[in-house]
C-alpha cells in the first residue's frame, strides 16, 4: 500500500501541472454546466409563469 502511495506521490510530483490543468477544466466545465442547468430551469419556470399570468 505504502509502495503505491509513493509512486503516486512521485508520479504527481511530476503531473502536477497537468493534474492541476485537468482540475481546473474539470471545475469550469462543471460550473457551466451547472449555470446552464440553472438557466433552463429560470427559463421554463418563467414559461410557466407567464402562461399561467396570461
Amino acid at each position: 500500500m505504502t509502495k503505491v502511495l509513493t509512486n503516486l506521490v512521485s508520479r504527481f510530483g511530476k503531473k502536477k501541472v497537468k493534474i492541476g490543468v485537468i482540475a481546473i477544466t474539470s471545475l469550469l466545465l462543471i460550473l457551466f454546466a451547472f449555470t446552464l442547468y440553472l438557466a433552463i430551469l429560470n427559463h421554463m419556470a418563467f414559461q410557466n409563469y407567464t402562461n399561467v399570468t396570461m
